[in-house]
């Protein structure tokens, strides 16, 4: 399982750090992809494919500190449903644009979800916690 900030937002945050707070885009959007992403390359995005009923969502988040840590967390505070055609779901990202854009945040799911054509694919509010370190 893996996770990482892209190129787009590395660049962004180290340009804060020497001029101010960073700017994060408003809204971000939620994509799925078909394969673990470790190249963090949004090449096997589920529209990519095409994949039927797919298409980025808005993320809403909440930035949380667990007890006992040191580190943020994003939250996700909507559930995200999509029905989609025959595929595998096994990671997601984050981009700043519902179509084309950059990826800022790229992330494995724990267990890969294959979809049949016209299942429905729910993340449920609260279980989408993005965290790094």
């Amino acid at each position: 399982m893996g996770n990482g900030f892209t190129y787009v937002a590395r660049d962004t945050f180290i340009s804060a750090f020497f001029s101010g707070a960073p700017t994060i885009p408003t809204p971000l959007y939620l994509g799925l992809f078909s394969t673990a992403n470790g190249t963090f390359e949004p090449s096997d995005e589920l529209s990519d494919a095409p994949i039927d009923g797919y298409s980025r969502v808005i993320f809403t988040f909440d930035l949380q500190n667990p007890v006992g840590s040191n580190n943020v967390q994003a939250v996700s505070l909507d559930d995200m449903s999509w029905t989609l055609g025959a595929c595998t779901v096994s990671s997601f990202g984050l981009f700043d644009a519902s179509t084309v854009g950059n990826l800022w945040y790229w992330g494995d799911f724990d267990t890969p979800v294959t979809v049949a054509d016209g299942d429905e694919v729910t993340i449920t509010a609260g279980t989408l916690i993005i965290g790094h370190g």
